[in-house]
């Protein structure tokens, strides 16, 4: 007699051997996928080069050049809150700021961000000091590619910011002259750097 199909027996090991696989990796769990990864809370940061002006209604404009470094955490891959640093200098001048930081990433490229950010500006010619309260408005444009299995964007980061606030603390000094608390204070920026994000 011909008996077509396996015996019973190997049918009841095939079967047990393949419940125990499932058991086990419900145990331990399956590898996340790269979604989850990119979903889940992760580091960011970026460090660039800066150029631009510091400008005080109604004519004084203050050029310069620095330095910019933020790390923070990065959301759901899409929002980040973090701590941003800036040196920025003319010789003549400086200009040192600390900022609160919230940025979100609209595509695979583009990053809009604002904050909160305190600056203090200086002569070294007088040792004046004028500080200010401003909040930024930026944007962001990363054009290396991530690839579909890369959790994070790294490479170049190209930005502009443009922020407006208020003098907060006087300055008597010959580089900025005189200022009331409460005036106007703006500054532009092009920065050029390397950001994981």
């Amino acid at each position: 007699m011909i008996v077509i199909g396996e015996p019973k027996p190997y049918r009841a090991r095939v079967l047990l051997s393949l419940m125990v696989a499932v058991a086990l990796g419900q145990a331990v769990g399956e590898p996340s996928s790269i979604e989850d990864r990119r979903a889940a809370v992760r580091p960011r940061f970026a460090i660039s080069a800066i150029g631009g002006a510091l400008l005080f209604p109604p004519g004084a404009a203050v050029p310069g050049f620095g330095l910019m470094a933020d790390a923070g955490a990065l959301f759901n891959d899409h929002f980040s809150v973090g701590a941003r640093l800036s040196a920025f200098t003319n010789i003549v001048t400086f200009d040192l700021g600390v900022a609160a930081a919230l940025d979100y990433a609209l595509a695979e490229h583009w990053a809009l961000g604002t904050g909160v950010a305190y600056k203090a500006f200086g002569g070294a010619d007088s040792g004046s000091l004028t500080t200010a309260l401003m909040v930024p408005i930026r944007v962001g444009f990363g054009p290396a590619i991530r690839s579909a299995h890369e959790l994070f964007r790294r490479g170049l980061l190209i930005g502009l910011e443009f922020a407006g606030g208020v003098v907060v603390v006087d300055s008597s000094g010959r580089t900025f002259g005189a200022r009331t608390a409460g005036t106007p204070a703006f500054s532009a920026l092009l920065t050029v750097g390397y950001a994981q994000w």
